[in-house]
């Protein structure tokens, strides 16, 4: 168990149509060319965006760092919890990962559940991920991989995997064979929201880690949004985990009732990690349909909870 403090730099990544070049310094990395801009420092508070220009349409992406992840307890986290937030045109959020079980950022948790009023769009914007994802592993980490801030060049992979996890969500719909067009969302009564708990070993021993995946689509399988939670180690969308189960849901409202939400506090008398904790508190309040702790924070879980 550990707090989360304030991080300590900036990543921002955009995609303009802007002329090629590469700018390297000991405190920031660019990259630009015709339709993509990355940039990354360490100077102050970390705020971090990153964009795409499709027919005059930006899809942003933020992220950022926090704190470091106990490698000893789970060794295949990254080295620092990342939050990870991609939005479309009009800052309507696609997505968001909070790397440790809240949002540092928490005007992140209010911007969920807001979805702009037509499918169309989002259709369209969710489509590119893939080719933004591309973008970054084929132009930009061979060359931070040798700049001079070549340390953090591992946030790129973990960039690559969250908007591939998207774009692999967007396509999937838990509605077979679902032909329903791309209508308003404000026409939709009910959402589905697909929940699945992702677990593996904690320690390399019998104890588990876990966290969460919330995919929400409308009752015709169009996908809204993805919100993925990490809680201090391995995210939900890593291969290294394995899903130990996963329900869905019917909700009235486009809420994402899983954010926000973090038992450090509670466990902080025992001296562990309660990433389990979290886990059950995300799903319970998707369950019930309200963000808490549902009774979950008490005494540390050593093992994922399960879709009870």
């Amino acid at each position: 168990m550990m707090f989360r403090l304030l991080p300590l730099w900036i990543l921002i990544v955009s995609i303009n149509a802007v002329a090629a070049g590469v700018g390297d310094t000991p405190d920031k990395f660019e990259y630009q060319d015709r339709n993509l801009t990355f940039e990354i420092t360490r100077a102050g508070y970390v705020t971090a965006s990153y964009g795409s220009r499709i027919d005059g349409r930006v899809i942003s992406l933020v992220v950022i760092r926090g704190d470091k992840n106990d490698l000893v307890v789970d060794p295949d986290a990254p080295p620092y919890a990342l939050d990870i937030k991609i939005a479309d045109n009009e800052d309507f959020t696609i997505a968001a990962q909070s790397g440790s079980g809240h949002f540092i950022d928490q005007s992140w948790g209010k911007r969920l559940g807001k979805i702009p009023p037509s499918l169309a769009n989002r259709t369209r914007d969710v489509s590119e991920l893939g080719f933004f994802a591309d973008a970054l592993r084929n132009q930009v980490k061979p060359r931070l991989d040798k700049s001079k801030l070549s340390e953090w060049a591992w946030i790129v992979d973990e960039m690559v995997q969250f908007l591939e996890y998207v774009d692999e969500q967007s396509k999937m719909s838990p509605v077979r064979g679902s032909t329903t067009p791309e209508a308003a969302v404000t026409a939709a009564t009910t959402y589905n929201n697909v929940v699945t708990i992702k677990t593996k070993k904690a320690f390399d021993i019998v104890f588990e880690h876990s966290s969460l995946a919330s995919n929400l689509y409308t009752t015709g399988g169009k996908f809204l949004y993805s919100v993925i939670t990490c809680n201090h180690g391995t995210c939900a969308n890593s291969s290294a985990m394995s899903t130990k189960c996963s329900k869905t849901f019917s909700q009235s409202t486009l809420d994402a009732y899983a954010s926000d939400l973090l038992c450090d506090l509670y466990g902080w008398p025992y001296l562990v990690h309660v990433c389990n904790n979290d886990t059950r508190a995300q799903y319970r309040s998707i369950k019930n349909r309200s963000k808490g702790t549902w009774s979950s924070c008490s005494s540390p879980l050593l093992y994922a909870p399960s879709c009870e």
